[in-house]
């Protein structure tokens, strides 16, 4: 009496399709634990195949998320998966989406595009998949939106774009804090480190470079960000 019943635990072999370097088996099988936390995921490199076990709860989204991973290359722009809900993941439920880059082919950029989608503070987990360049995140709904966001404003190449004035509104309670992505003009570094700390002084937000494209990521209010917006458009610095 009292006893519950524990979810059935199977057992799946996944074939990769398009990976064929033993990185692209690691990647994917740590994104498959992390995100959908089966308790068994390995990689038997030799068969190039993928073995999971777990309750059968979570293998539907494991399927779904190697499916998203093991994809070939695209000439197309950035493309954005459907999403998917996970259930039972610590008794309550999470969404997963999986953001395919078009700018993000050189070298350390990928990471550097998670750490600033990291950094902001979208999504539980944020974790990269080499090729096809993407970014698989796990969170709320308002997460995956902020994320979605950022990647859109971030995945360009450098000097792309004249001007960005968008802005991501937080929902959050009893606040009413933005992001916004703001786009440099190309200059030396000592310059972009400068529009950095006045936006930090002047907006009194969280400001983050991005040196590649460049852009500055800011995070805080409105209002006081208008402000150190217009200081930074006086100073030249703005594109």
């Amino acid at each position: 009496m009292g006893q519950t019943v524990e979810a059935p635990w199977v057992s799946r072999e996944l074939v990769f399709r398009h990976a064929d370097t033993a990185q692209q088996f690691r990647q994917a099988a740590g994104i498959v634990r992390v995100v959908t936390e089966l308790p068994e995921v390995s990689v038997l490199e030799t068969a190039g195949r993928l073995r999971l076990r777990g309750p059968e709860a979570r293998m539907e989204a494991a399927e779904w998320l190697f499916g998203q991973l093991d994809r070939p290359l695209e000439r197309e722009a950035r493309a954005e998966s459907e999403g998917h809900v996970l259930r039972e993941v610590r008794g309550d439920s999470k969404l997963v989406r999986v953001f395919r880059l078009a700018r993000a082919g050189k070298p350390g950029r990928l990471d550097a595009l998670a750490g600033m989608v990291r950094n902001v503070g979208a999504g539980e987990w944020t974790l990269t998949y080499s090729s096809p360049p993407s970014i698989v995140m796990r969170g709320t709904a308002q997460e995956l939106e902020l994320g979605s966001f950022l990647l859109g404003e971030l995945d360009r190449g450098p000097g792309e774009g004249a001007s960005s004035g968008s802005e991501f509104k937080l929902r959050e309670s009893g606040t009413a804090l933005a992001v916004r992505v703001m786009l440099l003009r190309a200059m030396p570094h000592e310059e972009l480190r400068q529009a950095e700390e006045e936006m930090r002084k002047a907006g009194k937000a969280w400001v983050a470079l991005d040196a590649e494209l460049p852009a500055l990521v800011v995070k805080g209010w409105p209002e006081l960000m208008e402000a150190g917006q217009q200081k930074l458009k006086d100073r030249g610095w703005l594109r």
